[in-house]
């Protein structure tokens, strides 16, 4: 019986240490930095989003993912992709930063990159999109950037060999829901690790 009361209770303890709570992670936005420390962050409308907490209840892989597909035989054109996952936004609400770019150039430091509508077809495209997902809500509200809605994203620092690459960098840019809602996104820094590299 002594056995099974301390399982249990191991098992309690263990669900409650592994819970997430918003007072676990920073309330400012991180430090620019361009070391890959795995942290992310910005403003909307003022309104702190950073990369804290898993996924949760935000459709897309786990926060933060970063991916960069290089050119092959099917395409023509570099690809970068970040997003991280912020299920601390407000009270009522999870958010998420999307950053989209298509590019026929390589990928460099100190290039500054406009965010734009993201076009398929296109190989030079990019998007910033932000999405916000309310918690006992099924579906998200989303902004994006378009032709009227821009931003940057300017990569500070790009390590792809070795066994951590990361990239570094800072981004700004204005969304509109489908609504007509305008978001502005401010303060935007990112030092990522990459996990796919195609």
């Amino acid at each position: 019986m002594k056995t099974k009361i301390v399982i249990v209770l191991f098992v309690c303890l263990s669900f409650i240490n592994c819970s997430e709570d918003k007072d676990d992670f920073p309330n400012e936005l991180p430090a620019i930095t361009q070391e890959g420390k795995d942290t992310a962050g910005c403003l909307v409308d003022g309104e702190l989003v950073l990369k804290r907490g898993r996924t949760g209840g935000i459709p897309g892989p786990n926060s933060p993912f970063v991916i960069i597909n290089t050119p092959n035989r099917e395409r023509n054109f570099w690809e970068l992709g970040v997003r991280f996952v912020d299920n601390f936004f407000n009270e009522k609400s999870g958010a998420s930063v999307t950053i989209s770019i298509k590019s026929e150039a390589e990928f460099k430091e100190g290039i500054s990159y406009s965010l734009l509508e993201f076009t398929m077809n296109d190989n030079n495209s990019s998007e910033g999109y932000l999405s916000i997902s309310p918690k006992d809500a099924v579906t998200s509200f989303s902004a994006v950037t378009n032709e009227s809605y821009k931003g940057t994203l300017i990569i500070t620092r790009l390590v792809l060999e070795g066994d951590n690459p990361f990239i570094a960098g800072t981004f700004e840019f204005q969304a509109e829901s489908s609504g007509g809602r305008v978001f502005n996104v401010t303060d935007g820094r990112f030092d990522l690790k990459i996990d796919e590299i195609n």
